[in-house]
């Protein structure tokens, strides 16, 4: 009866629907109908797209990953069509290390609607990845024994663990051999973006500064302006999407890019397809996390990070050429 009360206002059936979804949560889930569990999805999932603050929408999809949120299958990918984007930023308004402006030509790609979530990355946990040598880069491998890592630090810590979260703690080698394991998985060649590809796909053709535009709101996004202290689920922020449709492109974790990190880069660097430094001593980090201030939100702002660091501001999103 909860979850279908509707009430004279959204905003009053939104609360309905959390006070009926918490209690089904709390149940034993062999007690659960399976049409109730349905009904409440459906209307978590209208929570979540709604207007309701930031907490209310985070707390709807915390509750729906217990469920088994239906949003995202298979590591939905979004085609962004070749052509050219403004790359940087104008010299003298940001950082040095984005400079110059440009126009860059891409080949089209795929990249991930969302980060990694946890639900994802559990089946490559699963599946001994980090047991089998073959999908790690020996320096990687190097890395993995040293440290006797066999899975991300945060990976049984609640706060991080929801199974629609970003999954975060995880080095760029690791997400490097997710990519190689999931590419032998499905006969595709997955690979984390390059730079310039996530980018492209961050802020569309325009050069706006935000994937919404050129004005910051800090209810579109997971940024430390928001002060939710956290990651959230994967989506909730869908009126912050990026031209081509990917969410979560400012703030809620920090993604990792194929590219070497070089400050010079852009000055002379390729107008086509631009594959990043040929080495270096760090990887390419880009788009903010949950504690970024919004300036360090922006498409074009440039972070960098040793492959091996493992916070839990890190995460990735896929890429894959055509």
């Amino acid at each position: 009866r909860i979850l279908k009360f509707n009430g004279e206002h959204k905003s009053q059936h939104h609360r309905f629907c959390l006070l009926g979804s918490r209690a089904l949560r709390d149940m034993l889930s062999f007690k659960r109908s399976p049409d109730v569990v349905n009904l409440a999805r459906q209307n978590l999932k209208g929570v979540i797209t709604s207007h309701e603050d930031p907490k209310i929408r985070l707390e709807a999809g915390e509750i729906l990953g217990v469920f088994e949120d239906d949003r995202y299958t298979d590591f939905k990918m979004i085609e962004i069509p070749a052509g050219e984007f403004i790359r940087g930023s104008v010299k003298g308004k940001y950082y040095d290390d984005e400079v110059p402006s440009r126009r860059i030509y891409l080949d089209t790609y795929l990249i991930g609607k969302y980060p990694v979530t946890n639900r994802e990355y559990k089946e490559f946990v699963e599946s001994e990845g980090y047991k089998r040598e073959e999908f790690w880069l020996p320096e990687g491998l190097d890395f993995l024994k040293a440290e006797k890592i066999s899975e991300p630090p945060y990976w049984r810590d609640r706060k991080w663990n929801g199974l629609n979260f970003p999954v975060v703690g995880v080095s760029w080698y690791e997400c490097e051999a997710f990519c190689r394991w999931l590419s032998e998985k499905t006969g595709f060649n997955y690979c984390l973006p390059t730079e310039a590809e996530w980018e492209k796909a961050a802020r569309g053709t325009d050069g706006r500064l935000w994937p919404w535009g050129n004005e910051f709101d800090e209810k579109l996004c997971n940024s430390g302006e928001l002060g939710l202290g956290r990651t959230s689920p994967v989506g909730i922020f869908s009126e912050g999407e990026s031209p081509c449709g990917c969410i979560d492109m400012a703030g809620n974790v920090w993604e990792w890019c194929q590219d070497w990190f070089g400050s010079e880069y852009y000055k002379d660097c390729p107008e086509t397809n631009p594959p990043g430094p040929e080495i270096g001593g760090h990887r390419v980090l880009r788009g903010g996390c949950w504690f970024s201030v919004s300036a360090d939100c922006r498409c074009a702002y440039r972070r960098y990070g040793r492959p091996e660091d493992r916070g839990n501001g890190r995460g990735f999103r896929l890429a894959r050429s055509l």
